[in-house]
């Protein structure tokens, strides 16, 4: 486990170092009062669907988002503007019980006409919190349709009950060269 979460916190780190981390609001720290969520997330999911609760965070200033969903359930973030080449590193402190995941949804310019959807990391949450991260690189086309922007989303599987915190989504250009 530890050997995962450093290699997340590397992975993370290089990241941005090297690019830019996208603002999404990860630790919670605007809320949407109406709803009892996070303010710059939205869902399609119904009140009588998931459950929420806004907890204080393990830092002062920041909060936890806690979703307990009857059927699989995720939270968008707004389009983010990306390029083909550059590599998408997506990761999240999670503690609870069932699965969560991270998601990236590609859309053409200004978040129009679907392209599709990849996730990027799934975890068993745990009492104790644990980092799940990974990342996908920006090809231009997916499903044969072009990228220009991306939907980062977070959520967890029917049943579940999952906390998410430090959310982190970082933009960088990938220097690997490409593997056959």
């Amino acid at each position: 486990m530890r050997k995962t979460i450093l290699a997340a916190g590397m992975l993370l780190a290089a990241a941005v170092l090297s690019g830019r981390e996208l603002q999404v609001n990860g630790n919670f720290r605007k809320i949407n009062k109406t709803t009892n969520t996070p303010g710059a997330w939205s869902t399609e999911a119904k009140k009588d669907i998931v459950e929420t609760k806004i907890l204080p965070g393990r830092k002062p200033g920041v909060n936890a988002f806690q979703i307990r969903p009857r059927k699989e359930v995720c939270y968008y973030a707004g389009p983010q503007n990306v390029e083909k080449g550059e590599k998408i590193t997506f990761s999240a402190d999670v503690k609870g019980k069932g699965k969560a995941f991270l998601q990236l949804n590609f859309f053409g310019s200004g978040g129009s006409g679907f392209a599709g959807s990849r996730r990027v990391a799934t975890a068993d949450a745990a009492e104790q919190w644990s980092r799940i991260a990974g990342s996908c690189l920006v090809e231009g086309e997916f499903n044969g349709k072009p990228v220009r922007t991306v939907r980062p989303a977070f959520g967890a599987e029917a049943g579940s009950e999952v906390t998410f915190e430090n959310i982190r989504i970082a933009v960088s250009r990938d220097t690997q060269p490409e593997r056959k």
